[in-house]
This record gives structure tokens, C-alpha cells and sequence, in this order.
């Protein structure tokens, strides 16, 4: 099925509108946040403190956000996840700007947007479905997906630049605006709830949350390649995400600029891009993160 067909549905448009704007801004923060920890006089411990408190705290929340996906409208969870994003991008950019941030003040709100995005991702994973034809499916996948990646090149890019000529502050100013035309965009979003009572028990009520947690789990043990996909991921994010993201920045700005390691990670990801025909989008998206 060609993929012009799939953006002649409205609300596949507005999803993929929405989906890729926060892309873009996703790009933007991870080398403005890098940045501003190192202006704040941060060591790399600090920055590592930083960047993996985002990390823990959206591997903890994630299953929630798969249960709550199945609780809640997705569009709701994705729209709150994205106007709550923007509000505390805004907090770090003005405290940035106003000179008056601090490393645990970023750790915080890190952990706090680590949440956020767990929460989020997964209604929006499943979102794709509810927005198109069944035979439509594959080519508004693809299309969702060339988007956001471009826009993530476009990010990274811009991040370097914005961060080098303006400051880190208003580059997660930028980001913050991102989001709230994501959460316009979610909050247009017309699509038909998720079918009452479709996990209900044996006595017609739904499972509790622990409840729904705990089959989740047993469902991803249950299948070797999801576990193992997992496993892979983290390790990834122990031995070589982790080293990236801390020794990358210091690295490159002390040997060129700040828009130098924005035109890496753009260039990081055009490269798996241009491999995931080949080596499966998964692996380059768990190599992401």
C-alpha cells in the first residue's frame, strides 16, 4: 500500500504531526541538557547522575504506561504526557536563562520527564492502529517512523547550533514549545475508545493494577526474543549509551564545539537509518533508546 494513502486519514496525520514534533524536540535535550550540566561546572559524574536518573525512572515507569494505556484514553495519556513535558522544559529553560539552575534541579526533573515519556509511549505505540484501515497499517508504520527519525537528524543538528550560538537554556526552551504543539495536535486527535469492559475478569471487573503489572511481566518472560531484545538494550545502555552520552559531550567540545556533537548524533542516526533495512528497525531503535 503506497504511504500517501495513510495520510489521507485525518487522524493518522495529526498523530503523525504530533508524533514527530516531539521527535524533533527529544533530539533537542539530550545535547542542551549535556551542555548545561558542563556550564553549570558539572563533572562527569554529575552528568552521569543526571542522564541516568532519566533513564531509571522511565524503565520503572514503563510498565505502568502500558497499563494505564489500557485504563485510560490514549490520546488523554499522551496529551497530559506532553503538556506536563512542556511545563517542566519550560522550568529547566527558565532556570537555566534566569541563571538561577542547578545539577540537582536537572537530575530532578530529568527523573521527572523519564516518567513522562514511560507513560506516554505506549499509548502512543498502540495509537497507530486506531487511525487507519487494517490495510493500511504497514505503510503508516513506516511513514511514522521515516518522520520521526528525520526529525531526530534535524534535532540533533539544530541542538549543536542552538546550544553554541544561543545557550542551552533557550534550546530547551525550544523543546518546550515542541511539546505543547504535540499536545495540540494529541488533543485533535477523534478516536474511538478502547472497547468497555474488554479486560474485565470473571466477575465482569477489571483486573487490579498489580494485577495487570504482573501478567504484563509474565507475558515478556514468556517470549525469549522480547526478554532477550530487553536484555540486549540494557546492556547497550550500561556499556556503551552511558559512555556516549557523558564522555561524548566533554570529549568533543573540549577538542572542537557544541555543535560538533549535535552534527555526530545526526550523523549517528542518518547511520541507523540507513542500516535498519537491513539489520530490522528494532535494533536501531533499542540502540537509541
Amino acid at each position: 500500500m503506497p504511504i500517501p494513502v495513510a495520510l489521507s486519514h485525518a487522524n493518522f496525520r495529526r498523530l503523525v504531526t504530533g508524533t514527530t514534533t516531539s521527535a524533533l524536540g527529544n533530539a533537542i535535550t539530550p545535547v542542551a541538557l549535556a551542555f548545561a550540566v558542563l556550564d553549570l561546572g558539572g563533572s562527569a559524574t554529575e552528568l552521569g547522575l543526571v542522564e541516568g536518573a532519566y533513564a531509571l525512572t522511565n524503565v520503572l515507569t514503563t510498565l505502568f504506561g502500558g497499563v494505564l494505556g489500557d485504563r485510560l484514553p490514549r490520546t488523554l495519556m499522551m496529551q497530559g504526557s506532553a503538556l506536563a513535558a512542556s511545563a517542566t522544559q519550560a522550568l529547566i529553560a527558565a532556570s537555566l536563562i534566569g541563571g538561577w539552575s542547578s545539577i540537582l534541579l536537572l537530575a530532578v526533573v530529568g527523573m521527572v520527564n523519564g516518567s513522562l515519556s514511560a507513560l506516554s509511549g505506549p499509548s502512543s505505540a498502540a495509537l497507530t492502529r486506531q487511525t487507519v484501515p487494517d490495510d493500511v497499517l504497514p505503510s503508516a508504520v513506516a511513514l511514522r517512523r521515516l518522520s520521526q527519525n528525520s526529525a531526530m537528524i534535524v534535532g540533533f543538528a539544530a541542538a549543536g547550533i542552538m546550544v553554541g550560538v544561543a545557550g542551552s537554556g533557550w534550546a530547551i526552551a525550544v523543546d518546550a514549545a515542541t511539546f505543547a504543539v504535540a499536545a495540540y495536535w494529541f488533543h485533535r486527535l477523534d478516536v474511538a475508545p478502547l472497547p468497555a469492559g474488554a479486560d474485565s475478569g470473571l466477575d465482569g471487573r477489571p483486573p487490579s493494577l498489580i494485577a495487570d503489572l504482573a501478567e504484563g511481566a509474565r507475558e515478556v518472560l514468556r517470549h525469549t526474543w522480547l526478554w532477550t531484545l530487553i536484555l540486549q538494550a540494557t546492556l547497550y545502555h550500561l556499556f556503551y549509551g552511558g559512555v556516549q552520552g557523558v564522555l561524548g559531550p566533554i570529549v568533543v567540545r573540549d577538542t572542537w564545539n557544541e555543535a560538533a556533537w549535535g552534527w555526530s548524533l545526526a550523523a549517528l542516526m542518518a547511520g541507523f537509518m540507513a542500516g535498519a533495512p537491513a539489520t530490522g528497525y528494532s535494533s536501531a531503535r533499542c540502540c537509541l533508546g
